[in-house]
């Protein structure tokens, strides 16, 4: 939907459904995050076990709260408007983010290629984003399982213990062993994660930041209306 306002161009580009699911995903991953870090802290602290173990399943229920929302986010990346649909994100144009590139590099002077979706540049971030989120999903959905027996988790490893069980005796003194090297690779995953989703909110924001500064277009009040606007000329080939 487009139409004139103080010479401007307005165009609808977020629907609310993608607005919800991009709020929700970020209180979501920041609230893990804090949790992460509030864990630790407690355990510097000397807290007990019984402590420190609610903020664990606190942590574990939020993440599977986080799970179901990541699924309706790609979900909707294939049935939302054309700029909440996954080809705006992984439809990179090479030439648009080299642009954007440069304009940050030349001190945000001109104006970047104009980008009515997503950032292409940005989209170089997205796209791992999401990879990665799916993998601290999945991780923290077995983990959670194996600990405190949550579902889905707990069918991966119901149906582990089944196999192992039903497997020759020769094997029993291994089962021990390839269970502690699947809960250290799952941690292991999990950790990568966590700092590359404090990396990837260090350099969203300051993208942001820069974008508001430089092109002054209302980036973020466009996640919470829905709207940006822009110049005709700006719009041609679009």
């Amino acid at each position: 939907m487009e139409k004139e306002r103080r010479g401007l161009v307005e165009i609808k580009v977020w629907d609310w459904q993608l607005r919800l699911l991009h709020w929700a995903m970020a209180l979501l991953v920041i609230t893990l995050l804090l949790l992460v870090v509030g864990y630790e802290w407690l355990e510097d602290m000397g807290v007990e076990e019984e402590g420190l173990e609610a903020v664990h399943k606190i942590h574990a229920y939020t993440g599977h709260i986080l799970a179901v929302v990541l699924m309706l986010r790609v979900v909707w990346g294939f049935v939302g408007n054309r700029y909440a649909r996954w080809s705006d994100i992984i439809g990179l144009r090479w030439s648009d983010i080299w642009g954007h590139i440069r304009w940050i590099l030349g001190g945000l002077k001109g104006a970047p290629p104009t980008s009515i979706g997503h950032n292409p540049l940005a989209s170089l971030f997205y796209i791992p984003l999401f990879v990665v989120l799916t993998t601290q999903v999945i991780s923290g959905v077995i983990l959670a399982g194996e600990e405190f027996k949550m579902f889905p988790g707990n069918l991966v490893v119901e149906n582990r213990i089944v196999t192992h069980t039903g497997e020759a005796m020769a094997h029993d003194g291994n089962e021990e062993e390839e269970e502690e090297g699947m809960e250290e690779f799952l941690e292991a995953i999990h950790e990568f994660g966590f700092y590359f989703i404090i990396f990837y909110l260090v350099a969203h924001l300051t993208g942001l930041v820069l974008h508001e500064i430089g092109e002054r277009r209302g980036l973020f009040s466009s996640m919470i209306n829905g709207r940006k606007y822009y110049q005709e000329d700006e719009l041609e080939g679009d």
